[in-house]
């Protein structure tokens, strides 16, 4: 990682502060809660929520892998990638609407998920897709995370290596599509 220049932390900054998402704090069902974590039910239980959750925002995925996958993207795109971000001009969109009830409404699947893309992956020509279903090498997104050159990598600001085991989660996930 490095530390941004005044300028690009604006990028992301120029609206507030980023923060924690409501899906971020849901506690996982499947797994066993510890009583001294700070989550939904916490914030609830300790009067620090303005408006409380009726039920816990869940990812809408077909299965685990898919859930990881669709999270990882919400967690470390979309606070460009959504349609109020940085890069809402490019349509391509991970943000998590809590009200989608399937996979098919979420953002991901309706601006990336088989769509043509508008980067080129280098040496493929054209063909490559934003998420190219059961073709890891014709994804961009993929393409995008796993390069370290600068101009390529994504995320483009904070960081210069890729992460290695994201990278094979959404490689192991656009192989099952």
């Amino acid at each position: 990682h490095r530390i941004p220049s005044q300028r690009e932390c604006l990028q992301c900054h120029q609206s507030g502060v980023l923060g924690f998402t409501a899906l971020q704090l849901s506690a996982d069902p499947h797994l066993p809660r510890d009583p001294s974590s700070l989550d939904l039910r916490a914030l609830e239980a300790s009067g620090r929520l303005t408006h409380p959750y009726t039920s816990q925002p869940r990812i809408p995925a077909r299965s685990e892998l898919e859930a990881k996958a669709v999270g990882y993207l919400a967690v470390n795109c979309a606070s460009c990638h959504a349609t109020s971000g940085y890069a809402s001009f490019t349509r391509l969109w991970f943000d998590i609407d809590p009200a989608a009830a399937s996979f098919h409404q979420l953002s991901i699947a309706r601006t990336a998920v088989s769509r043509p893309s508008g980067y080129p992956i280098p040496g493929q020509g054209s063909g490559s897709q934003r998420i190219a279903p059961r073709n890891p090498g014709r994804s961009s997104v993929l393409f995008r995370l796993s390069s370290e050159l600068p101009g390529q990598r994504m995320p483009s600001l904070g960081s210069v290596v890729a992460d290695r085991q994201g990278v094979a989660l959404i490689s192991d996930w656009i192989r099952g599509l």
